[in-house]
């Protein structure tokens, strides 16, 4: 696969929010102009939508941002904490799992000979939602990639127990009927957080962040 370019990174980051903000947006329009014998089954519909691309853009922009570092290639012993713990886990995952000497020797080599490489990270399959975004998954994602997820904390209660709560109500086809008010809340809510992740990561890959130097 291709390397992404700093500007064709930055191009796909716009456009997954793009296209999000459209859908959510032309949503909201749907819910405001529903009939009243329709609006209650709108808003529960919608609510489901704003989770969807909550957990939607948050995988997508996060494992976008593991392809760029990926594709860069960098040494081992040039990246930061997270990037390392993310090029040595399977190492450390099967060493954990063997129990013959001579195996977990051999596979403890192949670590050492790693962190002396550059980094192989496999983006595809790292950013695990388990399809239930709460904040404390949100947070780990963050982590993984070494973005602080403190500036984020305001937003927890607004996530777990409004956002995933309500989706989770709605989706498991329990009779939960939420009001216009707090769908429109949590719209403009949500898409100021989408915005957020859009510029941490964003800022991220421009400071260069996924590397040793950019780190105290």
């Amino acid at each position: 696969m291709k390397a992404l370019t700093h500007e064709e990174f930055c191009s796909k980051l716009d456009r997954d929010l793009a296209w999000r903000r459209r859908e959510l947006t032309a949503l909201r329009f749907a819910v405001e102009s529903a009939s009243e014998s329709d609006a209650s089954f709108m808003i529960r519909a919608a609510f489901v939508m704003l989770y969807a691309h909550w957990e939607g853009f948050t995988k997508s922009a996060a494992q976008l941002y593991l392809r760029y570092v990926a594709q860069r290639r960098v040494r081992c012993d040039s990246l930061s904490a997270a990037f390392v713990a993310l090029a040595i886990r399977p190492y450390a995952r099967r060493i954990a799992s063997i129990e013959k000497p001579e195996e977990y020797i051999r596979e403890c080599q192949r670590l050492l000979a790693a962190l002396n490489g550059n980094a192989v990270i496999h983006w595809e399959s790292e950013i695990i939602t388990g399809s239930n975004l709460n904040f404390d998954r949100f947070r780990r994602i963050l982590l993984g990639i070494g973005i602080d997820p403190n500036p984020f904390l305001t937003k927890q209660g607004l996530i777990d127990n409004r956002l995933v709560h309500t989706r989770n109500s709605v989706a498991h086809g329990n009779e939960f009927m939420p009001d216009f008010a707090d769908y429109k809340e949590l719209h403009d809510v949500l898409l100021e957080l989408l915005a957020e992740v859009h510029d941490k990561i964003g800022q991220a890959v421009q400071q260069k962040a996924y590397q040793k130097s950019s780190i105290g």
